[in-house]
């Protein structure tokens, strides 16, 4: 579920936020956004699942994204990713959030998970998870790969 939407008397949310209580950081945007993916992946976690979700977070000077799954024991995976990235638009609000669910393997550190509907397209991220450190290949809109180091969280 996006927070990109209009739920507070017609006006969006971080509008009407930022109306009320100030500008509110775009760290605490994210780690709102984190607290409530990592609810949702404990809530729907498979039943075989012991650990928890697996979670992992990138951040740069444009924003941040976090990445969980559940495993099911056997390298297939169920998760969610969601960025936020400061709203360089002028329409009042303060983050751009956007989130998608995906399905995936896990074997012998190599990573691809399939995600639907992320930004608005649907495409494969490959990669590697070599203890806290995660790298996903991830298609751009140009047709390039770009690469980016997600940290245990």
């Amino acid at each position: 579920m996006s927070l990109h939407g209009r739920f507070y008397g017609g006006e969006p949310v971080q509008a009407a936020i930022a109306r009320e209580h100030g500008r509110i950081p775009i760290v605490a945007w994210v780690l709102i956004s984190c607290a409530l993916l990592v609810v949702t992946l404990l809530v729907y976690r498979g039943s075989t699942t012991t650990d928890g979700p697996a979670t992992f977070v990138a951040h740069d000077q444009s924003g941040a994204m976090i990445i969980a799954w559940t495993d099911d024991g056997s390298g297939h995976l169920v998760g969610a990713v969601q960025s936020a990235t400061p709203n360089a638009a002028s329409t009042g609000d303060l983050v751009e959030s956007s989130n998608a669910a995906f399905t995936g393997t896990l074997h012998v550190g190599q990573v691809s998970v399939i995600v639907n509907g992320f930004l608005g397209i649907n495409s494969t991220w490959t990669g590697t998870l070599s203890g806290d450190a995660l790298a996903l290949n991830i298609p751009q809109s140009d047709g390039h790969m770009a690469t980016v180091n997600f940290a245990r969280g």
